[in-house]
């Protein structure tokens, strides 16, 4: 039997899924049970966990990022003096915050961009999402920003990046999301310039991506199959929002691996109480919305079901 929920059991109704797991032993659901969706992830990355298990024994040395930076600055066609590995992507929207200081944000954006800042303020250098987060909507093709954060691009558009640092811009990935990796920790930077990775280098500590992670680049890259994966992201995430609005709600049109339903907070702790946890969108700057990450069809199932006996 769960207990009930309230804000001093979860610290809030905010999920993500680094307290998840932590959030369901507290009501007293098994942790391998819950269906997150709170967090976005690639439901197509099978295979990770078996490559990874081929390079348990990088754990053994100190890590060097030397060969993983050469490996994915060849993928990505860039120079390698141009391209931070981070400690997901993460690390690196803290890095380049701390580089800007004080930037300017919209309103309905990714919250760990004004956290890091010094603070936020128009008419300095902009940082945005693409594909908005958590809208789900892609940027136009001419728009431009100082700063793009591409974590979820290749799941939406089956293209690793826009390339948008060859128009002078600094560019964060991550291949957490990619792979479903979120303990593994790997993202990246990619600077126009090689003066601003020595730049935010610096700033940086000794071996900040781990050695299983360096190790298993070249592999989980050669396991990608991107333009299979968005198409089968973007067929999953056509039945996710006709389940919402067949019962009446009215969910943003996406492109990324999430739907943004307004409305909707209410659902939060009826679904968390059978075991399926959703985004609140209110850090996001929407009072009133949820944010729902694509899943399986057996996933999508069960939301379904919990949905109907909630609705």
């Amino acid at each position: 039997m769960t207990r009930s929920i309230d804000a001093n059991v979860t610290g809030s109704t905010e999920i993500h899924g680094d307290n998840s797991r932590k959030v369901a032993v507290t009501l007293g659901i098994d942790p391998d049970s819950i269906l997150d969706l709170a967090m976005s992830m690639n439901p197509y990355a099978s295979k990770s966990t078996e490559i990874l298990k081929k390079h348990i024994d990088s754990l053994r040395f100190y890590p060097d990022s030397s060969q993983a930076t050469k490996i994915l600055a060849d993928y990505l066609e860039v120079d390698e003096s141009c391209l931070l590995l981070t400690n997901g992507a993460s690390e690196a929207i803290a890095v380049v915050c701390r580089e800007l200081e004080v930037a300017s944000v919209n309103e309905c954006e990714f919250s760990l961009y004004k956290r890091h800042l010094k603070y936020v303020a128009p008419n300095h250098p902009t940082i945005m999402s693409n594909p908005n987060n958590p809208t789900g909507k892609l940027a136009d093709d001419h728009e431009y920003s100082d700063v793009w954060d591409e974590s979820f691009y290749p799941l939406s558009t089956g293209v690793f990046t826009r390339r948008d640092f060859e128009r002078g811009s600094v560019v964060i990935g991550s291949l957490t999301k990619l792979f479903s990796l979120p303990g593994l920790r790997i993202g990246y930077i990619v600077f126009p310039t090689e003066e601003g990775k020595k730049s935010a280098k610096g700033n940086l500590p000794y071996w900040n991506v781990n050695s299983l992670a360096l190790s298993a680049m070249e592999d989980l890259l050669s396991s990608m199959d991107l333009s299979r994966w968005a198409r089968g992201i973007a067929d999953l995430r056509d039945d996710l929002s006709s389940i919402f609005q067949t019962l009446g709600f009215n969910p943003y049109s996406s492109n990324a691996p999430y739907v943004l339903v307004p409305d909707a907070c209410y659902l939060i702790e009826p679904l968390m109480a059978k075991g399926i946890f959703v985004r609140d969108a209110r850090s996001f700057g929407f009072k009133d919305a949820i944010r729902v990450g694509v899943c399986s069809e057996v996933g999508l199932g069960r939301l379904n079901l919990a949905l109907k006996e909630i609705v």
